[in-house]
């Protein structure tokens, strides 16, 4: 059986993550402008992470109140193939953004609740998703899928009664945060003013991907997220973990 690893996106083949993020970033383009040559954000969370993303890798530039296409729909794919790393954005953050928007028209189904179900999507999402084995042949999520439902539907986490693999797969990464988390984040967690609401620039607003802290590399691919509900899990269950002294708080 797959287990959660936080190392996970960083055992993919370079050829398989291109192809999977190309794929991500095309259906994330057709998705939000549905054909035409520029979408509005509404200033909403979801659009404006969009619109983020295709900037980032010069698909688009921005509107005042959302992005444009900044090159014909037919130069993209070359013009993908054609970027550096470094002007790639990162994995996570594409799927981020893939499955929000597919969430938001109900393209991509799936229970978080209920880890044995297999996710229905889209053919170009789902291709992208299974070229990073984030989902089976057969359509059953992998642990590491789990989180992205987490942080797209953060707050159907029940912490009083959690299903036991989603709460292991959390615990895990709570556990490998605090294990690897940088000093201004321990501070954070350590200090008896902040509240699990209180996360700003230490998890995913920062460098911080599902369990694992983005390498020096990593760091200027980021997009800037906000609004994500894996957060206040994470840190709500670093605090029990470390009250219940399962966690070190010297290390």
């Amino acid at each position: 059986m797959d287990q959660f690893d936080e190392n996970f996106f960083k055992k993919i083949p370079e050829k398989d993550e291109r192809e999977a993020v190309d794929a991500l970033l095309i259906y994330s383009l057709e998705t939000v402008t549905q054909g035409d040559q520029q979408f509005e954000h509404y200033f909403s969370t979801m659009w404006e992470i969009a619109a983020q993303l295709l900037v980032h890798c010069e698909i688009c530039t921005f509107t005042n109140t959302g992005a444009k296409l900044r090159i014909s729909r037919e130069k993209i794919p070359p013009h993908l193939k054609k970027l550096p790393r470094s002007a790639r954005p990162l994995m996570e953050d594409c799927v981020i953004v893939a499955l929000s928007l597919s969430s938001h028209y109900s393209y991509c189904l799936y229970d978080p609740t209920d880890v044995s179900q297999t996710v229905e999507c889209e053919p170009n999402f789902e291709f992208a998703l299974k070229k990073l084995g984030l989902i089976s042949s057969s359509n059953r999520a992998h642990p590491n899928f789990i989180p992205f439902f987490l942080n797209e539907y953060g707050f159907e986490f029940d912490e009083e009664d959690p299903n036991p693999a989603i709460l292991k797969i959390v615990r895990n990464m709570a556990k490998t945060t605090w294990e690897n988390a940088p000093q201004k984040f321990r501070d954070y967690i350590l200090d008896p003013q902040s509240t699990t609401l209180m996360y700003d620039g230490v998890l995913s607003s920062g460098y911080w991907r599902f369990g694992r802290w983005l390498d020096p590399e990593e760091m200027p691919r980021r997009i800037d997220l906000f609004n994500c509900g894996i957060d206040w899990i994470i840190v709500s269950e670093i605090k029990k973990m470390l009250s219940r002294q399962e966690l070190d708080v010297l290390q």
